[in-house]
């Protein structure tokens, strides 16, 4: 989502650091663009680290994103295990689209450098493992 530039701060009202901690985050929602308030309080575990998406060289944008996220979907619990086409969605309002990997990788890999040549969010994910998220897969969690 960050490669291109102005693709994220556009999700944001207000675009700097405030004292009070209260961000406005527009995100699109049943196709329609659905302004979201929260605040930087995050959840965390009791070594003191985000619970869910991390803090990443003191950059809070992912986890205030997440949390808008999470409250348009009334909890984080309700958005364990969703799928990432939906929220490339709800952060850029247009049409998403999976392709399930059949294991055709030259198909595979046509497809994805080509929506790179375009600019397209891409994302990846798994299937669920019997093991939990700690297993690892051929090198993927």
């Amino acid at each position: 989502m960050a490669e291109v530039e102005g693709r994220v701060e556009a999700r944001f009202i207000n675009k700097r650091i405030n004292s009070c901690g209260i961000y406005g985050i527009v995100l699109s929602y049943k196709g329609e663009d659905y302004p979201v308030i929260v605040d930087d309080h995050l959840p965390c575990n009791k070594w003191n680290n985000t619970q869910f998406a991390e803090l990443l060289r003191n950059k809070m944008w992912v986890t205030l994103l997440e949390k808008a996220w999470a409250k348009i979907h009334g909890s984080y619990y309700r958005i364990q295990g969703g799928f990432p086409q939906n929220v490339n969605i709800s952060m850029t309002g247009l049409p998403a689209y999976c392709m399930k990997h059949n294991g055709d990788a030259e198909k595979l890999w046509e497809r994805i450098r080509l929506s790179d040549g375009k600019d397209y969010a891409l994302c990846a994910c798994t299937p669920d493992h019997p093991d939990g998220d700690s297993a690892v897969i051929n090198g993927i969690v």
